[in-house]
């Protein structure tokens, strides 16, 4: 039996203040080891070109997908993660806060 979930889509339309109180359902298949070396060379990338320490853009990297590690992000969200890192601006970085293709659950009652 697999363990890989489904691509799920994306309400475009829903505020930060509901995606952030989603919690990350615990069935979700985490990023390969190939995944993993490529979103840490990214990270390590972003972090010499605008000059940041490479702790401050892998704790973007994790808000922003929901992950306490780099190698916890959903493997749904690899390609969202890339195209985070590739337009990374750090003035942006922590005013952003777009649902991730992981983020497959309505928002709680009470936040619409």
């Amino acid at each position: 039996m697999s363990m890989k979930t489904k691509r799920h889509s994306v309400n475009q339309n829903a505020s930060s203040d509901e995606w952030a109180s989603v919690a990350k359902p615990k069935d979700v298949q985490t990023l390969n080891a190939m995944e993993q070396t490529s979103i840490r060379a990214l990270v390590s990338y972003v972090a010499y070109t605008h000059g940041l320490e490479e702790d401050v853009v892998r704790g973007f990297v994790q808000t922003r997908f929901h992950a306490d590690d780099v190698k916890n992000i959903s493997s749904a969200d690899y390609d969202n993660a890339v195209a985070y890192l590739v337009d990374f601006d750090p003035r942006q970085a922590a005013l952003q806060r777009e649902p991730t293709a992981s983020q497959n659950e309505p928002p709680p009652e009470g936040h619409e």
